[in-house]
């Protein structure tokens, strides 16, 4: 809600046209940006004056293999589609992003990581073959380890590229053989930044997925509460329970009283500098309270806590807002977060909800992923002095990414600029391209 555009907007219904509009837009001269679910934090699926292509229509399931557990399915398919026809074969994505609301093109494009990044990589390591289209009517087939043709992309040329190397019109994924549709997750608080990098490696190490979420505001800063998860064996009492569709579904209201639907409403009391406060001070200090917890949950439950509240954007306020996600290689993330939140302090300017993983390195066209850790920070975007201030914070946080050796994900940023594809097709455009193309003229003027 942070950012908008206007663009000229393409819906094809099939492959055939998916290439029409690409070369339609070619023809007028319009630069090109692909939207799938238009998830992204940032301004990945905008594209100001040129064209957007919505894939959301191309959603078929092309073919599937209940024995290998191997998926073709067009871009448009959301990663809920995806499981809710996988799963009551005892399929699971091996990667999922926070939202099940995404589309798999969009997955593809950006090379999203999960809660299992430390253990299983990001999402292209489980990817086969995509096709994509191109402007020049092409419509081209690249595979895991298959060398490219001369001019055309490779795989790694097209998975994390942004959509700047061709439009993903759809992909071939491996699944993960689950035995039951719950997983073993065990909570745990962290009184510290250091004591909550230690449960990360554990959790690395240990559990099938690990994620911490983390207090930004106050003296107290950085430290968490942790849930791992695990996949269970196959002579669980649970093996076989939970793999039907309904028994995924979110419950319908928070807590057992609150309408899920009204849930932003009663966090938007919250969204302000005293209100997180309280909230992060009663989340922590209720998981210190019940010590090291042990339940069974749904994958649905455990990894789609965005979806819990529809419009949960909203409780941001009017304004919207923006999240900066910061990845530090595992030599220097502890002084790199540290440095973060003591600069969140110094700005006055506190991260509403922050969240660590732990990652490893991957090989892709974006090469954001690194072996290291993130930290995640969604910041409320005001007007005037509030926005001035933002910004100079976000400044501040590039700073510390690049003395660190860090790097920016292009799913979640707006305000920076990260790492592009070498092999990026001139047509294919974003609002991240502009801001690279903006400061590469800003230093050519000062110097």
């Amino acid at each position: 809600m942070a950012n908008r555009s206007r663009s000229w907007l393409y819906r094809p219904r099939d492959a055939e046209e998916l290439l029409a509009s690409l070369a339609d837009a070619a023809e007028r001269g319009l630069s090109i940006t692909a939207r799938g679910g238009g998830l992204s934090y940032g301004d990945a699926a905008l594209n100001q004056g040129g064209a957007v292509v919505d894939v959301t229509a191309l959603r078929r399931v092309l073919d599937f293999d209940p024995a290998e557990g191997r998926i073709r399915v067009e871009a448009g398919a959301t990663i809920e589609e995806l499981w809710r026809y996988t799963l009551p074969y005892g399929w699971w994505p091996a990667v999922v992003p926070g939202s099940m609301r995404a589309t798999v093109g969009g997955c593809v494009a950006m090379n999203v990581h999960g809660k299992n990044h430390a253990r299983a990589g990001a999402l292209g390591r489980h990817v086969l073959e995509v096709r994509v289209a191109t402007p020049d009517g092409a419509m081209r087939t690249v595979r895991s380890g298959q060398e490219a043709e001369p001019e055309g992309p490779r795989l790694r040329d097209v998975v994390g590229a942004q959509g700047l190397t061709g439009t993903v019109a759809d992909a071939t994924l491996t699944l993960q053989r689950v035995h039951s549709g719950y997983l073993a997750v065990t909570v745990e608080p962290s009184g510290s930044l250091v004591e909550t990098f230690e449960a990360l490696d554990r959790g690395a190490r240990d559990a099938d997925y690990t994620v911490a979420w983390i207090d930004c505001t106050g003296s107290r800063a950085g430290r968490g509460v942790l849930h791992h998860a695990s996949y269970l064996p196959p002579a669980h009492p649970l093996a076989g329970r939970g793999l039907g569709v309904a028994e995924q579904r979110l419950p319908l209201r928070v807590a057992g009283v609150l309408p899920r639907r009204h849930a932003w409403r009663v966090l938007r009391a919250f969204m302000n500098r005293p209100g997180i406060g309280v909230l992060n001070a009663g989340r922590y200090g209720v998981a210190r309270l019940r010590g090291r917890a042990r339940y069974h949950q749904t994958h649905a439950a455990f990894h789609f806590l965005l979806d819990y509240v529809p419009e949960w954007k909203r409780a941001y306020g009017p304004h919207g807002l923006i999240q900066y996600q910061l990845f530090a290689p595992a030599a220097s993330a502890r002084e790199a977060f540290a440095e973060a939140l003591r600069l969140q302090r110094r700005f006055g300017t506190p991260s509403y909800l922050g969240v660590m993983k732990r990652h490893t390195a991957e090989d892709s066209a974006a090469g954001y992923c690194l072996d290291g850790y993130s930290l995640a920070l969604d910041f409320p975007v005001g007007r005037g002095a509030r926005y001035v201030t933002l910004m100079r914070l976000c400044r501040a946080l590039d700073a510390v990414q690049r003395e660190h050796g860090g790097r920016i994900y292009a799913a979640k940023d707006a305000v920076s600029v990260g790492e592009l594809p070498r092999r990026r097709h001139p047509l294919f455009s974003s609002n991240l391209v502009r801001r690279w193309e903006r400061g590469i003229r800003e230093r050519g003027r000062r110097g």
